[in-house]
């Protein structure tokens, strides 16, 4: 500590190289601060790990830049967190390699929040599965932009749940790196931040990474996003999530995309809230997957949406699941193309339930057909 400043500076490294890890934490403040940056990238591990924590405190960028990744791996937790923020910022992309994912882990949220976007970029899969929960709970729109969509998808489960709504609402074409069991580990909440652009580009894999429940509680503004493909590839218990509120918002474009299968899995009230239209955009094949029973749990409102080609279409085992109130509301229109074969099958029950207006406008060989 006695030495001249011009003493200090003028060492060279192998003259440094003298200096135990005690002499060298025990350097004062004014004479660390002599240090170039030369002479700081001449330090062994030893040496760097005998650096106080107050004179880390105080290093400048200028210092700091000297340090090489292998100097950098030897810093201990404690040295890290207490890198002035500015320090943390100077890193540079080689100097960031040396860290490794147990030093990561151990930063706290302060030293971490100092890590910027571009710092983040750079990091490797294996560097940002050690960021602690902590630290991912702290992650801010900013920095979470400087990741990639394949180091996004080198997250753990539990690193993606534990993102805020904040994060996660600044991701854009990231979301392409999520995997089915990412996808599957957001929460509501957070899926409720997602852009209409991040759920509408959501591939088919990580569709099925989605809970029914998560698919129930996907946002209006985000269901309408999804498009025909994506409703395509829906489990028959996916589809069963869908809410009665989201079901009604349906459009004709997106029901087009689901199967027989997924119709069939359609519970009684989910059939009774799409719109209008959407039953009407059904096609002969999509109106094949109704089973009898969920055709007679139809109220009035969803059956009268059938089309007489649709009608027409229906097999004898679902004309026999009509119930007595949709036939008593059928239309001369609707009624039109029924076919003798398929009334033939109705109950006694079912055929008194025409009303006399419909019952009038059958030709003679449908009248036959209900004797």
């Amino acid at each position: 500590n006695a030495f001249a400043t011009a003493t200090l500076q003028g060492l060279a490294t192998t003259q440094l190289a003298g200096l135990s890890a005690v002499k060298i934490g025990g350097l004062a403040a004014t004479a660390f601060a002599l240090l170039t940056s030369v002479q700081f990238g001449g330090l062994t591990a030893a040496q760097v790990k005998g650096i106080n924590t107050t004179e880390l405190a105080s290093i400048t960028t200028g210092q700091v830049s000297g340090l090489t990744s292998t100097q950098i791996a030897a810093l201990t937790a404690t040295q890290l967190n207490n890198l002035p923020a500015s320090a943390i910022d100077s890193l540079s992309a080689a100097q960031l390699d040396g860290l490794t994912a147990g030093q990561i882990g151990a930063m706290n949220t302060t030293a971490f929040g100092a890590i910027n976007s571009a710092q983040l970029g750079g990091l490797t899969t294996t560097q940002l599965r050690g960021i602690s929960i902590a630290d991912i709970q702290s992650l801010t729109a900013a920095q979470i932009s400087g990741l990639s969509a394949a180091q996004l998808g080198g997250l753990t489960a539990a690193q993606i749940t534990n993102l805020s709504t904040t994060a996660i609402a600044a991701l854009t074409q990231q979301v392409t790196g999520l995997t089915s069991a990412q996808v599957g580990a957001l929460t509501t909440s957070q899926l409720n931040v997602l852009t209409t652009a991040s759920i509408s580009g959501l591939v088919t894999t990580q569709i099925a990474g989605l809970s029914a429940v998560k698919i129930g509680g996907l946002s209006g503004t985000e269901f309408a996003s999804l498009t025909s493909t994506q409703l395509g590839v829906l489990s028959a218990a996916q589809v069963k999530g869908i809410s009665t509120t989201d079901m009604a918002a349906i459009t004709t474009g997106q029901v087009s995309g689901l199967t027989s299968t997924e119709i069939a899995a359609l519970t009684a009230s989910q059939l009774n809230n799409m719109p209008a239209s959407a039953i009407d955009a059904l096609s002969a094949g999509q109106i094949g997957g109704l089973t009898a029973a969920q055709i007679g749990q139809l109220n009035a409102t969803a059956f009268g949406a059938l089309n007489s080609t649709q009608l027409s279409g229906l097999t004898t085992t679902q004309f026999k699941g009509f119930n007595t109130t949709d036939i008593a509301a059928l239309t001369i229109g609707q009624v039109s193309s029924m076919t003798s074969t398929d009334l033939h099958q109705l109950s006694a029950n079912q055929v008194h339930a025409f009303t006399t207006t419909v019952l009038q406008s059958m030709t003679t060989t449908q009248s036959a057909a209900l004797i």
